[in-house]
């Protein structure tokens, strides 16, 4: 996917062209429209649909904020907490609620700690909104909470709390969740530079910090704050803030001292965390120019193996679940649910190029030859096809069961990134389903565009342009008759075809010299970045 320069698109809100990173979704939808327009530049919808910068203006310079009564509060706090339950360690449940007595009475205590509370209750008001936002844009749900936030957590401190961090913390989810990525990746930003300067990276001993609780609680905030950067740069394309190499901080442990309320289940946890890890590896070793070992398919084959070890070492508990058949009522373990459409993602993620040249290569004039598709390369791209359409019945499972929120940046990612892959696969010979799977995907976006969600109408536009797309391109019979095969020269010089052995030890041995020429379309034209 890449070449000498950077992929820049124009914009007129900002001085210089927004730089647009080849491993986000909206991107991999761009190039794909690209190739199925034979269009030698990308044609790429800007992202602007996100709560603007002036709304957050004119809500910060409004009167003073009305803390809301004790009954409204501790539910916006309650949806909070629920809505980071299963992903992050940001507050402590105890210490929030104690704060909320306080706060009715109008004794908070420090700025800083009010800024958390606002911080809060802007995510919990979003996450507990069941209509569409009003008609004005600063009606959005959260926003007038979230700006009296921000502007109380501006001031640096030159000492910084862990209640700095944690306020920061919550800044960026809300963030996300309306399609402010950038800012997202600012807040994380800030959080990693005040959690390294307090030393949260490095282990500290019982001597130094006897609170058992605070001790613990030190730690899943660094590695929260760890998660939400992997996982922002493996949406966006941002370098990794911080090395592997340069944490020493102990993980989560489940020590029967901790308050339960507190503390969730520090396995699932760390589920999340090997995954968050895995995140890093993909971003780093399949979208970086910078020169790797071995060739690109051996780097996605790296990645599966990753992801295939991190699932065989799943606690008991959760490993049973998990590998229940898609079939189940999963919207009844959204904690499992979720961990399943974060290992798909990543697995699509990881594969999708490969499904790219596929698809290129079976519109092209290369699918009139009689060399066949080399096996191995059909296999990864059937893989991120079958994550793609697990992906889309898990969301549709959770859409049924009510647990599909309005405002859900991570449900409405993988939706996009689904509909996507399924929008590919359904061009290509299969038996399955995939274009009546894509426009359920884009009917979903769709509602979710109408119900005022800032990412659904971003990604919307993509889907619906992607879709006219494909449809001239089978208007023009561009793609091959169903009953013809995929094929695919297997060496630069176009020589003797070959079909690779299933069993992966072989596939390392004759990769190299078998696939080659697909690291060259890889990084020279799939992943190309291009400055406009």
């Amino acid at each position: 996917m890449m070449e000498v320069s950077d992929w820049f698109a124009p914009t007129r809100t900002v001085d210089t062209p927004a730089w647009i990173g080849e491993i986000s979704d909206a991107a991999f939808a761009t190039r794909l429209r690209q190739f199925a327009s034979s269009s030698q530049t990308p044609n790429h919808i800007l992202r602007t649909q996100y709560a603007s910068d002036h709304d957050l203006r004119t809500l910060a310079t409004m009167s003073s904020p009305v803390w809301p009564s004790p009954p409204h509060a501790k539910l916006l706090v309650e949806a909070a907490l629920q809505f980071m339950r299963h992903s992050y360690h940001i507050v402590r449940r105890s210490e929030v609620l104690s704060t909320l007595r306080l706060g009715s009475s109008g004794l908070v205590g420090s700025p800083t700690i009010g800024a958390k509370m606002w911080a809060l209750f802007a995510l919990g008001e979003l996450q507990s909104s069941k209509c569409p936002p009003g008609s004005s844009s600063t009606d959005f749900p959260g926003l007038a909470y979230f700006a009296i936030a921000s502007e109380a957590a501006r001031m640096n401190n030159e000492r910084p709390h862990l209640d700095t961090i944690e306020t920061v913390l919550l800044l960026a989810l809300y963030s996300l969740e309306t399609n402010r990525r950038h800012a997202a990746c600012t807040f994380v930003g800030t959080a990693l530079r005040l959690a390294t300067i307090m030393g949260l990276h490095i282990n500290i001993s019982q001597a130094q910090l006897p609170d058992p609780e605070l001790r613990e609680h030190r730690i899943r905030v660094w590695w929260s704050t760890y998660i939400l950067d992997r996982l922002l740069s493996s949406k966006i394309g941002l370098p990794l803030l911080i090395s592997d190499e340069d944490i020493l901080a102990d993980l989560p442990t489940g020590n029967p001292v901790l308050n339960a309320t507190d503390f969730g289940d520090h396995l699932h946890f760390l589920a999340v965390l090997r995954l968050a890890k895995i995140a890093g590896h993909i971003s780093q070793s399949l979208y970086l120019r910078r020169p790797q070992r071995g060739t690109f398919l051996q780097q996605v084959e790296k990645i599966r193996e990753e992801l295939d070890q991190w699932r065989g070492q799943l606690p008991g508990h959760i490993k049973t679940e998990f590998d229940y058949a898609v079939d189940q009522n999963e919207c009844s373990r959204p904690a499992t649910t979720a961990l399943k459409l974060s290992y798909n993602q990543l697995l699509i993620v990881a594969t999708r190029p490969v499904l790219l040249f596929v698809f290129r290569h079976h519109i092209g004039e290369n699918a009139m030859t009689e060399v066949s598709l080399p096996q191995q390369a059909q296999a990864i791209a059937e893989t991120c096809a079958q994550s793609a359409r697990e992906t889309l019945q898990l969301l549709s499972q959770s859409w049924i069961g009510g647990g599909f929120h309005n405002f859900n940046y991570s449900h409405v990612q993988y939706l996009f990134s689904a509909a996507v892959v399924l929008a590919i696969a359904s061009t290509l010979d299969t038996s399955h389903d995939d274009g009546d799977q894509f426009l359920l995907a884009a009917s979903f976006l769709g509602q979710l565009e109408r119900n005022g969600n800032f990412a659904a109408m971003e990604f919307h536009s993509h889907v619906k342009e992607t879709q006219r797309v494909l449809d001239q391109l089978r208007s023009a019979s561009r793609l091959p008759a169903a009953d013809h095969p995929q094929v695919l020269p297997t060496d630069i010089d176009g020589g003797t075809s070959a079909v690779l052995p299933a069993d992966s030890h072989e596939f390392e041995n004759v990769l190299p010299m078998d696939l080659s020429f697909l690291d060259d379309w890889i990084y020279e034209n799939a992943l190309e970045q291009l400055c406009w």
